[in-house]
């Protein structure tokens, strides 16, 4: 009887485990999609499931690299180098709040802080 009290734990413990790996694996960013620049046409944030960004300016400082969001701050890295390299100063640890389908941020170099989800 207590051999198949421990085998009912142990099975049940494994079913728990399995679950939360699931859920956690899958799990998507608040963040992840893409964002137009409500004052600025054409500028975006393009936030993918697997931890990379693409940021796109109409005149041509773009910038990419990962990101990583924990509760409402969102830590950009840059891949550019070099002469030109992040002009708009994207990258850097921003704070954000998301309402409805707007994202705010903080603050940027120069690029737009209010983003219009739009996939």
């Amino acid at each position: 009887m207590k051999i198949k009290r421990i085998y009912t734990l142990a099975i049940m413990s494994l079913m728990i485990l399995g679950c939360g790996l699931l859920t956690s694996c899958g799990s998507k960013s608040v963040l992840e999609g893409k964002w137009e620049a409500v004052d600025n046409e054409g500028e975006t944030f393009v936030f993918n499931s697997d931890g990379t960004y693409m940021y796109s300016c109409p005149i041509g400082n773009d910038a990419s690299g990962t990101y990583k969001v924990s509760e409402s701050e969102v830590q950009l890295t840059s891949d550019a180098s070099g002469l030109g390299a992040d002009l708009n100063k994207v990258s850097g640890l921003h704070e954000f709040k998301i309402d409805g389908d707007i994202l705010q941020f903080d603050s940027f170099g120069l690029a737009s802080t209010k983003y219009k989800k739009i996939k």
